[in-house]
């Protein structure tokens, strides 16, 4: 296979990825708009407020062109990555740093499971966070947004070796304080 044909290939594959990725994020952006909430609920979650029934019609209006745009970044990072391929083989991450960030991305998942039973997902600060919670329920929501959010981190550390280090502990630093944001709110709310 000639170089050309390669690049032609990898391309078209990436701008395939993206539009199915952007499609997939339009779908569920319409959902939500719609008022169609919690995709893949788990026993035990309990059924939207007409508070958060509110938000997250209007989050999902507000957020769309925010997503969207992330969409494009991912495109790129994606993009960039199948054209660089002695980047990724040869960049492996810090171990205490990319342990650090796994440990950060648990906790504050557990913290934000935690927020999103006993408090509403409409309290929740991030986005993204709160329209997971609000396409796919209380308990898959977060567990799939965290799980993005640190496969993200980690997609662009690789794609910046020279600031991986910084950027996971960086990540992590934030990820902690979110996870105390989240206890502090439940424990002391108002």
């Amino acid at each position: 296979m000639t170089f050309r044909r390669a690049a032609v290939i990898r391309i078209v594959g990436c701008c395939l990825l993206t539009f199915m990725l952007a499609g997939v994020v339009e779908w569920l952006f319409s959902r939500i708009a719609a008022g169609h909430l919690f995709l893949w609920s788990c026993p035990g979650d309990a059924p939207a407020s007409l508070l958060e029934r509110q938000d997250a019609i209007a989050s999902a209006r507000q957020w769309r062109l925010a997503a969207a745009c992330s969409v494009a970044v991912i495109g790129v990072l994606i993009f960039y990555g199948t054209t660089r391929p002695r980047l990724w083989s040869r960049s492996q991450p810090p171990g205490w740093g990319l342990l650090l960030l796994v440990i950060a991305t648990v906790l504050d998942c557990l913290s934000t499971l935690w927020f999103f039973h006993t408090q509403s997902i409409a309290l929740e600060i991030h986005p993204g966070i709160r329209l997971f919670g609000y396409a796919f329920g209380r308990t898959t929501g977060p567990i799939l947004a965290k799980a993005i959010q640190c496969a993200g981190i980690v997609l662009v550390g690789s794609a910046v070796p020279a600031w991986r280090l910084q950027l996971y502990v960086t990540a992590a630093i934030l990820m902690l304080l979110a996870a105390a944001h989240n206890m502090h709110i439940t424990f002391y709310p108002g």
